[in-house]
């Protein structure tokens, strides 16, 4: 049995509607619903209900842009080699972790990043090692 192209879409069209068909029969009541708060309370304010997937973007990008700063501020420092350090962000706590070549390379390393802007805390983990050429 051979099906047309339209008996062939219209049929696809069903199957793949049939599973919406009782949402799509209820009442729009029902699916307008929206939960009762207390008058003093701050549930009921727009963009306070949940976190979303705009604010995690927000926080991520804020986070990059964080790290691309530091990593700046940390190159232009005279006397560090920050070639081998690993900087990571998290609202505002940045971590230094990684290799330096001597130990007068850590505190110059952390006081640049405490220096940069939006930078809450600074997470010291870089240790005293050697640069393998």
């Amino acid at each position: 049995m051979i099906y047309s192209n339209s008996r062939f879409v219209l049929m696809l069209a069903a199957l793949l509607l049939a599973p919406a068909a009782p949402a799509l029969a209820q009442p729009s009541a029902s699916r307008a619903t929206v939960p009762a708060v207390d008058a003093g309370s701050d549930a009921g304010v727009a963009g306070t209900a949940a976190p979303n997937r705009d604010t995690a973007r927000a926080r991520r990008k804020s986070n990059r842009l964080l790290v691309k700063r530091v990593a700046a501020v940390l190159a232009r420092t005279r006397g560090l080699d920050s070639s081998r350090i690993l900087i990571r962000a998290a609202d505002g706590t940045v971590t230094l972790s990684g290799t330096v070549t001597d130990n007068v390379q850590i505190p110059l390393a952390v006081n640049a990043a405490q220096q940069v802007t939006g930078v809450t805390a600074v997470r010291n983990q870089l240790r005293i090692g050697t640069q393998i050429e």
